[in-house]
């Protein structure tokens, strides 16, 4: 029973390569739904039924899990819609027309965004900078 346990308290362990526990994937209900990827964060157990040696046979684990997102899922990306105003925080690399591009779908219409956003010099973004995203007309 124990090693039971053990492979799922295992799942703990760091990925080396993600500098995470590995991402898991929960899928119940509907298979059209989209699974729930996540990370196993705690692991509880609770030997509940013993052979006479001693030896478990039974155990209740009690699992806490994390939402792990490498990009947006399908759900999310219909969500967004350039016709709300958003808010961005600039990163390292970002340009206005990567921005326009996500957030318009065009990479030529950037000028809103530096007009609302008061930026003179469209090739130079400070990276932690708050964007409003206004909404197109």
């Amino acid at each position: 029973m124990r090693d039971y346990t053990d492979r799922v308290s295992d799942l703990m362990k760091l990925d080396t390569e993600l500098h995470t526990p590995p991402p898991l994937k929960f899928i119940w209900g509907m298979e059209k739904r989209e699974p729930f990827i996540c990370v196993l964060e705690s692991v509880s157990k609770k030997f509940t039924m013993f052979l006479p040696d001693g030896t478990p046979v039974r155990a209740r684990l009690t699992l806490k899990l994390k939402e792990f997102k490498m990009e947006l899922n399908e759900r999310e990306k219909t969500l967004q819609s350039p016709d709300k105003t958003k808010v961005r925080v600039t990163q390292r690399g970002d340009s206005l027309w990567l921005i326009a591009s996500r957030a318009y779908g065009n990479a030529a219409l950037w000028r809103p965004i530096a007009d609302r956003n008061g930026i003179k010099n469209p090739r130079f973004l400070e990276p932690g900078t708050e964007l409003i995203i206004p909404p197109l007309e």
